[in-house]
């Protein structure tokens, strides 16, 4: 399952308090004194980052683990493209299994996930030859979804084109806002949900504006992407699911992220059970799904994130990932990380070229920018039932940080995400050589 809308006006006042603060003034709770934790100012060597980045992952955990209900916390940080990653763990697999994890121990990323759907996209637009037909992101939904007759599958969805379904402007009613629907999913954790079923809770609600005048978080969006990759490759995997085979082949694979995986049904079918983390759904967070709060979600199934939120990985091969994917040339070629950067202004979806103070949040083809104490950082947030993760990465430095917990106790704009962009990256800006 996905990282749900946690109502973007939220994150946009969380992040508008912190921007017109000054970083020093150590005003949220999740701010770190770097003297409390005896930092040193000069340049430091990978062994003292990793004495650094542990005293991290250790405050965190101490003071937010008996409010956040989670059992372990892991933080991976990378100086530069060419610095050595430095990953710190703290805490147990769960809560009745006392194993200390390690680099291994899979978390999910829920909706990180949708920038391996963009990249996919961006390279399908590209390649011609193994398409169908000629695909464009302009093209739109009515063009590609027909039924047998011809007539469009989703007719109040016809006009959105495939760019504002990856950015989030096509107007889609999210499914995940739908009560329904997570009465449904929780009943039947085990079931392999299709699409279809899913975005039925999409298509009996009115389109919430016209597409392109607005923006609104929507995993209906990536669950519609994710049918198009399948109809645009035309390809039969048999019995692996398209998605899981284009994600294997194109990202996974090319970047020998061995400890990740995308997820059609359940993680047991994919990964060894030991390897996965126990996570715990809580509501505290501001994930409403009517999981009892402590219920332990790791092996439900996870057709419910589909194209939306599916993969299960490590911080270490997210922070591989993200570093390749804003990378010139690895898994992107420049015209198309111009588009996955094209942003849009999630207050009101219309292009913006980079975020300011006065609109501090842009979204891209499944990415984020944020403008934060005068700089500007690519991030995003991953929150399903019982997992957290985030990224940062500074665009100018390639200084990055991903950390995970295994609970929704806090929502990750307030707790995790917040605490690497005031904390780490700081640290990381002071001390990477």
């Amino acid at each position: 399952m996905i990282r749900t809308t946690l109502k973007i006006i939220s994150i946009l006042f969380i992040f508008g308090v912190i921007v017109g603060c000054n970083s020093n003034t150590g005003n949220s709770n999740t701010v770190v004194n770097n003297n409390a934790l005896m930092l040193n100012s000069a340049k430091v060597t990978t062994k003292n980052m990793q004495t650094d980045i542990q005293q991290f992952a250790n405050t965190y955990f101490e003071s937010h683990t008996n409010s956040e209900h989670f059992t372990a916390t892991v933080i991976t940080t990378q100086c530069g493209n060419s610095g050595t990653p430095v990953t710190a763990f703290v805490g147990q697999v769960g809560i009745n299994d006392s194993r200390q994890l390690d680099k291994n121990s899979i978390f999910q990323i829920a909706s990180i996930t949708k920038s391996f759907i963009a990249v996919i996209l961006l390279q399908l637009e590209q390649e011609q030859q193994y398409s169908t037909k000629p695909f464009s992101l302009n093209d739109t939904v009515g063009m590609w979804f027909k039924n047998i007759d011809g007539r469009p599958t989703y007719p109040e969805w016809q006009k959105v084109t495939i760019k504002q379904l990856l950015n989030m402007t096509s107007g889609i009613p999210n499914y995940v806002d739908d009560p329904e629907f997570w009465k449904y999913a929780v009943l039947h954790p085990d079931e392999k949900l299709s699409p279809q079923m899913v975005l039925s809770y999409s298509t009996n609600k009115p389109i919430l504006f016209e597409p392109g005048t607005n923006w609104h978080y929507d995993d209906s969006d990536y669950f519609l992407l994710g049918m198009l990759i399948e109809k645009i490759t035309g390809k039969d995997y048999g019995t692996h699911d398209p998605i899981q085979q284009e994600i294997k082949t194109r990202i996974t694979d090319k970047l020998y992220l061995h400890n990740t995986y995308y997820v059609p049904d359940l993680p047991v079918k994919v990964v060894n059970q030991n390897q996965l983390m126990h996570g715990y759904a809580e509501s505290s967070g501001g994930m409403q799904t009517g999981i009892p709060d402590g219920t332990d979600t790791s092996l439900w199934s996870l057709s419910s994130g589909n194209a939306a939120g599916a993969i299960i990985s490590t911080p270490e091969n997210i922070n591989t990932y993200i570093h390749a994917l804003y990378t010139n040339g690895v898994l992107l070629d420049n015209n198309q990380l111009i588009q996955l950067k094209s942003l849009v202004s999630t207050n009101n979806g219309q292009p913006m070229i980079i975020p300011n103070q006065s609109d501090p949040l842009g979204y891209g083809l499944g990415i984020m920018s944020i403008f934060f104490n005068n700089s500007i950082y690519y991030l995003y947030a991953g929150i399903s039932p019982g997992f957290e993760m985030a990224y940062v990465i500074d665009p100018i430095t390639f200084n990055s940080v991903i950390m995970a917990i295994n609970s929704t106790g806090e929502n990750p704009w307030n707790g995790i995400l917040v605490y690497t962009v005031n904390n780490i990256m700081n640290y990381l800006s002071e001390n990477c050589q």
